[in-house]
């Protein structure tokens, strides 16, 4: 009988030894998973960040169109419309929500973005085109939108406050129904060659659909002009009022 017991007692020893080499092994593979992550994000991220520096130099030289900002911007900010309380729990693997302020890409061409929830404050986007974007609480706050395009673009619940958005185009557009009335006075709508009537807002709120009949009709669609960031064109601006001389952040 003792040599039984002892078999057992070895038995026991080495389940307890494999036991215990098991869980260490599953320790450290959670372990290197989770450093992996993080490495695989600041990688992404680095990557993604050249593309825009590069979007942002060519926009300061005056270049126009797609050299990959799009999905570069998609990349940062892909986690920023995921509801605040899973993005805090997990932020370890929800960590693409990087803050973009002060981001300068003027006559670019950012259709198709979804980047709802980014955080985009005192960006400087005139004449850029922003069709059929998505940017559902995305912060806007004084950001220049003067001259661009916001055709079919979601800004429901975008926190717009003292953004520009003088003579963008926003036919077909969406905004929740307590926007600012007085800023999108400033907005127009662009009725294209072949409409028999130009796309007002895109609305169930009876109050803004009679407000969108008041935004006035754009000049055309090449309004563009040189003074990109004062919110008031040379032309509009009172002859009293002198040019502000803002620099572009």
């Amino acid at each position: 009988m003792d040599w039984k017991a002892g078999a057992v007692r070895g038995w026991i020893r080495s389940y307890t030894a494999l036991t215990n080499l098991g869980v260490f092994a599953v320790a450290g593979t959670i372990i290197g998973f989770w450093y992996s992550i993080g490495d695989r994000a600041a990688d992404r991220h680095q990557n993604a960040w050249q593309v825009v520096r590069d979007a942002i130099s060519w926009s300061d030289r005056g270049g126009t169109g797609n050299l990959g900002q799009v999905n570069a911007i998609e990349t940062l900010t892909r986690d920023c419309g995921k509801p605040w309380l899973l993005r805090t729990l997990l932020g370890h693997f929800f960590q693409d929500c990087v803050p973009m302020k002060s981001i300068r890409l003027t006559k670019m061409d950012l259709r198709d973005l979804n980047a709802s929830g980014a955080d985009f404050e005192d960006g400087f986007f005139s004449c850029s085109n922003f069709d059929r974007t998505k940017l559902i609480g995305t912060k806007l706050r004084n950001a220049r939108l003067k001259w661009a395009s916001l055709r079919h673009a979601d800004l429901t619940k975008a926190d717009l406050t003292g953004a520009c958005l003088f003579r963008a185009d926003v036919a077909g557009a969406k905004f929740s129904d307590d926007v600012d009335r007085n800023m999108l006075k400033e907005a127009c709508i662009l009725k294209q060659d072949g409409q028999q009537q130009r796309n007002e807002l895109n609305t169930t709120s009876q109050n803004l659909a009679e407000f969108s009949k008041q935004i006035p009709n754009c000049d055309g669609p090449y309004r563009c002009q040189n003074d990109l960031w004062d919110c008031l064109s040379p032309n509009d601006r009172p002859s009293s009022e002198s040019p502000t001389g803002l620099n572009v952040p």
